[in-house]
């Protein structure tokens, strides 16, 4: 997914209608140096290895693994990583009776980053939060296996008068953009939420407060289904425009990964 700009003189609103609160997990201890997370349907390595290890290391070692009587244990990646965080929480920001030694630093996942393939995302587990590092680094590790049944991908959605785009009209012509989301498979994650369009080699973005300047989040909120819902009607000026809707499931205000977008170039000529 892109990040999301804005365009001069757009005056919109943006009406979100959230209505699902946090999924939280539901652990089973199994006695066996493993937790099982019933929401996700995950089995954790319940201790963290006393080693820190690069990626490749933590890849090598989660595959070698041999715990609780299974043999099929993988370096989860980013989603199922973020899935062990308690956000009401911090220092560290896990649920400790189920994972009592797990340090307030970051853990690796198996997930590369789209924009260095030379990095790699992990969780730190001191606040939860999400950060692409370089694959040379050392961190801490958690296994995982199992799971349930891949899902549906998040799908953020932007229209240009209900057109996917390129849409070219007149300056006399009125643009609707419209925007929607199908969670999929991420449905209830927290989620920074971004709205914007590029114009004039300016970026806006549609914050709580109305249009500013840059790229800010619109809200954070677990992503849940929307509508398609119209952020702006009207004419705009003659020239190019980008309009951008997305969500990342890294919750901290900063325009990151893992991220899902969706873009429409609108062409308005005279």
């Amino acid at each position: 997914m892109k990040r999301i700009l804005t365009a001069i003189g757009i005056t919109a609103c943006l009406c979100l209608i959230l209505g699902t609160g946090p999924l939280w997990a539901g652990y089973v201890d199994n006695g066996d140096g493993t937790v099982t997370d019933t929401s996700t349907g995950l089995t954790w390595q319940k201790d963290t290895p006393e080693d820190a290890a690069n990626w490749e290391q933590a890849l090598a070692y989660c595959e070698s693994l041999s715990l609780g009587g299974h043999t099929d244990w993988r370096l989860p990646d980013i989603n199922e990583l973020r899935s062990l965080v308690d956000y009401s929480m911090y220092d560290p920001a896990v649920h400790v009776t189920y994972f009592p030694d797990t340090l307030s630093l970051l853990y690796w996942s198996s997930t590369t980053s789209a924009i260095n393939v030379q990095n790699a995302w992990g969780i730190s587990f001191f606040d939860g939060g999400g950060k692409s590092a370089n694959k040379t680094i050392l961190f801490r590790v958690r296994a995982v296996r199992g799971g349930n049944a891949p899902s549906t991908p998040c799908t953020p959605d932007v229209k240009a008068n209900g057109e996917d785009g390129p849409l070219t009209v007149s300056a006399e012509t009125p643009v609707s953009i419209t925007v929607g989301l199908a969670p999929g498979g991420e449905v209830g994650k927290n989620a920074d939420w971004w709205v914007a369009v590029a114009g004039f080699g300016q970026i806006f973005s549609l914050t709580p407060t109305g249009w500013a300047t840059g790229i800010q989040p619109r809200i954070q909120y677990p992503l849940v289904a929307l509508t398609p819902v119209q952020i702006f009607s009207g004419p705009l000026p003659v020239g190019s425009y980008v309009a951008y809707f997305g969500v990342d499931t890294t919750p901290d205000d900063i325009l990151d990964e893992p991220l899902y977008y969706d873009y429409v170039e609108i062409h308005v000529v005279p």
